[in-house]
């Protein structure tokens, strides 16, 4: 959504020399409502808009490039007894201290979307080996594995990770990339949480 709000302030520049400020006041305001409309509220991350035309740019990429692409689903585990140990105020700090630390873990061209509760998804794209998606999945469990200061108490935050990955010589679509990721979650989980898990065939 940035090259969108650019496009917006260079109208607005241009409507404010032929109007005045008040037509680029107008126009300011437009291009914040649609960048916000791509936001989730709380960790100001993409939401489930912007990440499905991520995920869609992304798929269609990898597919011209013969690259691989990733989809983690994320959920943090045993949200709903952090939320009724301390309330929802003290989750919610939750979600943004989880938000900031997959967001440190990506790169630069990955994108992480909060995409309602405690679940996060994220996108890979444009790799070659496996072993990269192994290693950021990895980190991402480690990154959380000391416990963490949220509102002056200290708690350890664990999360159960579900991969998919795209293959240029086996491609599927982004609906059955999301489905996959979703069915690996619920492995993870059922092997006791806080871990990561690829999505098998015969799942």
């Amino acid at each position: 959504f940035t090259d969108q709000l650019i496009i917006y302030q260079i109208i607005g520049f241009l409507l404010s020399l032929l109007f005045g400020v008040t037509a680029y006041r107008i126009i300011q305001a437009v291009g914040m409502l649609s960048e916000q409309a791509m936001q989730d509220s709380l960790t100001h991350l993409p939401n489930r808009r912007l990440l499905q035309k991520r995920m869609d740019v992304a798929y269609y990429s990898c597919k011209r490039l013969h690259k691989m692409m990733a989809i983690l689903i994320i959920d943090i585990d045993y949200f709903k007894k952090i939320n009724d140990n301390y309330g929802h105020d003290f989750g919610d700090e939750v979600i943004k201290v989880v938000a900031n630390g997959i967001k440190a873990t990506l790169r630069d061209s990955d994108t992480v979307s909060r995409v309602g509760g405690d679940e996060f998804i994220v996108l890979l794209k444009e790799f070659k080996v496996l072993d990269n998606v192994h290693a950021i999945a990895h980190k991402l469990t480690q990154v959380f594995a000391s416990p963490w200061l949220v509102l002056d108490k200290e708690i350890t935050i664990h999360l159960s990770i579900g991969i998919s990955v795209f293959n240029p010589d086996d491609p599927v679509s982004v609906k059955e990339l999301l489905k996959e990721a979703d069915i690996a979650l619920y492995d993870s989980k059922a092997q006791g949480r806080n871990r990561f898990s690829f999505y098998k065939k015969d799942q």
